[in-house]
């Protein structure tokens, strides 16, 4: 027995026994328990049972009339086969358990482990459940495995099947029973029956008017439901639903077909499904919106078989005015869905305007909008407006210079977006579209506050808001109050935000419209973020997340990601921030949104910036910036500006001078989708420690000028007080110590004793004053030092370490050629003085910095980054015009950039520069190099 799907073996054998010893008193127990129940028994070797099981059966049925009996090895017992096939349908776990009993028997060996469970569950959904279909499945296991016939349940028809003798004919197959039911039918009957099989899912009575053509066909279907060949879907005061089993339906479309009538039965499907979407279109705006979208998506299966076989005709117009007009309904299923059928019509229709086409291509510029698709929408919007304006229709002009305003206020050329919501709102004026102005009336107030004109925007959303109100339209009323909830709370009015969020998802909720929760639970979020409540904002982002990725709205999807990435960067669970803002990132990329996919990269950089990480942070805070063209975040939300200005600052403080520098110029070398790429690849590195803020010290730069940085902030003139003061640090820096008269000699030539013992003392005092220390300038043994113990950074220095760690590190020749060709700025500076040593001392920094830069373009070269190799050679050559082996760098590297004729060109340009400045020609090396070129063997 299967009694609500969980077998009980002891039952039956309880049954059978107490027949057998025709004791009443336990009979009447067992009638008295099945009573309440919902039950189906399968009773076993039929053949064997005593005369006294029959009488038992007919007892429990005229006790228990919902008990229906099926014998599995001939006739049921007292009850008439009209009323046995098909049979109720089991649950999920009796359906799955019946089948592993009967599978059992026929394969005692079988084993149901976890990936035949998940098989056999597909076999049973398919199935619709059915008790007889299912047994027959199982029989196959004496053939097939149970995934194979998992595999093979769209052939059901002819893969049920049993060969067991003992069964009759028409038991052996599910087509053998079926042909049976079927012609147990009338004509009408059968008719009926086949042209259902044209509903993919459950329809209501209207669908079965609009599509079967049949004499009283509310008693025909009340017959079919009797004979278990039409089920009861959903039992509603308003809508009654029924549906066909999976495998009924399959054998009805088989009959549908043999009868010839098939496309015709299809085009009248295809005529109610236009009928149903246009009066759901028109409903959109009305108040019984939501009862009619409901309507809309309870017959989705419907609707994309009749999608699908409009495609197949060849129906073009059919597929159009379909697509077109379910706007309302791939708004709330799937947006990604609406947008390939409308491109397939597009694909099949003619070229030729039509009224149509221009509603299909309005229709796919709106989804477009939805998804974040703003080429394509653009796209869309301009097709549909010039074909309106040739058959001028007003209504689709109004609606397609409507997307096209919103796609200029996304790519902020306000006074575009102005004058195409003014061209809609007055054609809309004129068509009296109270809910089309009311939207126009939202779009101006978007471009006022892009403008900066607040009292506007206000002024255009209370407008818009009222005829909301007034035509009670909740849809239009929560998407205002969204608009006004971002205005306030951009202007930092949390309660009024708060407010407004919360009543547009009370009106949401009342029409059971779930496409515009996302934006009501972002700005929840956004509140609550704003108050410092991480928790609560979380959980908001989340519930909008969900909708979101319910409905296919990849922008909104990206935007929740990338705040619950802000929020769990905050909370310090910088693993979760990173899969939420990498996942985010991915999304943006192929939308192509600058401003978005800048932000996050920033928020990247910030959380860099919290693992540790200052360079590739700074690199990516450039990179972000740059790709937006401003100097500061003011292009974000008000939650992040400061905090990521003071990541920034801190992440430069953490660094010396020379690595800012190295990573700022990465960061100005990167694409906006290279910092993406970079940060993608950057986010999952684990934490370090902070770095500890560095202590007070001086940063001096001796390359091209003096510069000298105290405390973060370099030094003026006010501090130098007059120029000498700037020349005693210069020659003290270029010596290693000097007495009061060598000084003097160097910084007062022609001054007398007195003159310079009174200028060094002034000199020495304001040069210690402008350094902050007077610990900074030593005095020992009569010499005057700069404290070179102190912590102090200068450029020189750091630059002679790189070039030498150039050499003893290999592994990092590169990081460390370059870092010596950022900081060699130009030539060593000399001040007011000058001597032997110190033009020496700058000659051989020159002829290290031109070595240096050869070999960093070298090292590019055979890391084949060529644009980096050429301004490494070409700054070489600023500094050594005529030197070879740079003009060879330069020449190869523009070769394998595939400028071949752009290098020979720069090759006539060396033998040129050296025959006429020095009389010279160029050496054999250079001049094979040429050669090699012009013979295509160059590498």
């Amino acid at each position: 027995p299967l009694f609500n799907g969980a077998l009980v073996p002891q039952v039956i054998a309880a049954v059978l026994g107490l027949a057998e010893q025709h004791d009443q008193s336990w009979m009447e127990l067992i009638i008295g328990k099945l009573q309440p129940v919902r039950a189906l028994l399968v009773l076993d070797n039929c053949e064997h049972v005593q005369a006294a099981c029959a009488d038992l059966c007919t007892r429990l049925l005229t006790a228990c009339p919902q008990i229906q009996i099926l014998a599995t090895s001939r006739e049921p017992l007292g009850v008439t086969t009209e009323l046995c096939y098909p049979i109720p349908a089991l649950d999920a776990a009796a359906a799955e358990l019946l089948f592993g009993v009967r599978a059992s028997e026929r394969r005692p060996a079988l084993v149901l482990d976890a990936p035949t469970a998940t098989a056999v569950a597909t076999i049973c959904t398919q199935l619709d459940g059915i008790p007889l279909a299912i047994e027959l499945a199982a029989a196959r296991v004496e053939l097939l495995s149970v995934v194979q016939i998992a595999e093979r349940m769209h052939h059901s028809l002819d893969l049920l099947g049993d060969r067991q003798a003992q069964r009759p004919l028409r038991h052996r197959s599910l087509r053998a029973a079926l042909d049976w039911s079927y012609t147990l039918l009338s004509v009408d009957e059968q008719s009926m029956f086949e042209q259902l099989a044209v509903f993919a899912g459950s329809f209501d009575f209207d669908a079965v008017e609009a599509v079967c053509q049949v004499p009283g066909p509310l008693d025909l279907l009340a017959r079919l439901i009797d004979l278990s060949l039409v089920v009861v879907a959903l039992l509603d005061d308003r809508y009654p639903r029924y549906r066909l089993h999976a495998v009924v339906r399959q054998y009805a479309a088989e009959r549908l077909h043999a009868s010839g009538a098939y496309e015709a039965v299809q085009q009248r499907l295809r005529a109610w499904a236009i009928a149903l979407a246009e009066r759901t279109d028109r409903a959109a705006t009305g108040t019984d919106q939501q009862q009619w979208l409901g309507r809309l998506i309870l017959e989705r299966d419907n609707i994309r078989s009749a999608l699908q076989t409009a495609l197949a005709a060849g129906d073009a117009t059919c597929l159009l005015q379909l697509a077109g007009a379910l706007a309302p309904f791939w708004n709330s299923i799937s947006m990604r869905e609406g947008r390939a059928w409308l491109t397939q019509a597009r694909a099949l229709a003619s070229a030729s305007p039509s009224i149509v086409s221009v509603k299909a291509w309005n229709c796919a510029s709106f989804l477009a909008y939805r998804q974040g698709d703003y080429a394509g929408m653009h796209v869309a919007a301009t097709a549909a407006l010039d074909e309106a304006m040739t058959l001028q229709y007003t209504e689709g002009i109004a609606t397609a210079a409507y997307r096209l305003a919103i796609y200029a206020e996304v790519k902020g050329a306000a006074p575009v977006a102005r004058a195409y919501y003014q061209q809609s709102l007055t054609l809309y004026r004129d068509l009296g579209d109270r809910h089309a102005i009311s939207q126009v009336l939202n779009g101006l107030a978007h471009v006022a506050k892009l403008e900066g004109a607040q009292a506007e925007a206000l002024q255009y959303y209370g407008e818009g808001l009222a005829l909301a109100r007034a035509d009670e339209n909740h849809l239009t009323i929560a998407l205002f109050l969204i608009s006004m909830a971002n205005l306030t709370l951009d202007s930092g009015e949390l309660d009024a935000a708060e407010a407004g969020y919360t009543e547009s998802l009370m009106h949401l909720h009342m029409i059971e419209h779930t496409s515009y929760i996302p934006y009501a639970a972002n700005g929840l979020g956004e509140v609550a973020r704003y108050r410092k409540d991480f928790t609560a904002a979380a959980a908001h982002y989340q519930t909008g997340l969900r909708v979101a990725r319910t409905l296919g709205l990849q922008g909104m999807e990206a935007q929740l990601l990338g705040h619950l990435g802000h929020t769990a960067t905050e909370r310090g669970d910088y693993a979760q921030a990173a899969q939420y803002l990498s996942d985010a990132l991915r999304l943006y990329l192929p939308l192509e949104r600058t401003l978005r996919t800048a932000g996050m990269v920033h928020a990247c950089a910030e959380l860099l910036w919290r693992l540790g990480y200052p360079a590739q942070a700074t690199t990516l805070f450039v990179a972000g910036l740059q790709a937006v063209g401003a100097a500061d975040f003011t292009y974000l939300g008000k939650a992040s500006i400061e905090q990521l200005e003071r990541s920034r600052m801190a992440a430069r403080d953490a660094l010396a001078p020379v690595e800012y520098e190295l990573a700022v110029a990465d960061g100005q070398a990167l694409t906006l989708s290279q910092a993406a790429a970079f940060a993608l690849s950057m986010v999952f590195l684990p934490q370090r420690p902070v770095p500890v803020e560095r202590p007070a010290q001086l940063r001096i730069f001796l390359f091209d000028d003096l510069r000298v940085v105290r405390d973060g902030r370099e030094l003026s003139s006010d501090d130098w007080v007059y120029s000498k003061t700037k020349d005693l640090l210069l020659f003290l820096l270029h010596v290693e110590s000097a007495r009061k008269d060598e000084i003097g000699a160097a910084l007062w030539p022609d001054a007398s004793v007195k003159h310079v013992r009174q200028n060094f003392r002034m000199a020495i005092y304001h040069l210690r004053r402008a350094l902050g220390h007077t610990a900074w300038i030593t005095f020992t043994n009569g010499s005057y030092a700069f404290n070179r113990t102190l912590p102090a950074w200068i450029d020189v220095a750091a630059f002679a370490q790189a070039v030498e760690r150039a050499t003893s590190e290999p592994g990092q020749r590169t990081k460390h050629l370059r870092t010596a060709a950022t900081l060699y700025v130009g030539d060593l500076a000399g001040g007011a003085f000058e001597s032997d040593a110190l033009v020496i001392w700058r000659e051989r920094l020159h002829q290290q910095a031109l070595e240096v830069l050869i070999a960093l373009g070298e090292q590019h070269l055979v890391q084949c980054h060529y644009n980096a190799a050429t301004d490494a050679f070409r700054r070489a050559l600023t500094l050594d015009s005529y030197n070879e082996a740079a003009h060879r760098g330069m020449i190869r590297s523009l070769t394998r950039q595939g400028r071949g004729s752009k290098a020979l060109a720069h090759y006539q340009h060396v033998v040129d520069l050296l025959a006429r400045e020095l009389g010279m020609t160029p050496t054999p090396e250079t001049v094979a190099l040429a050669a090699s070129i012009q013979a295509g063997t160059a590498l």
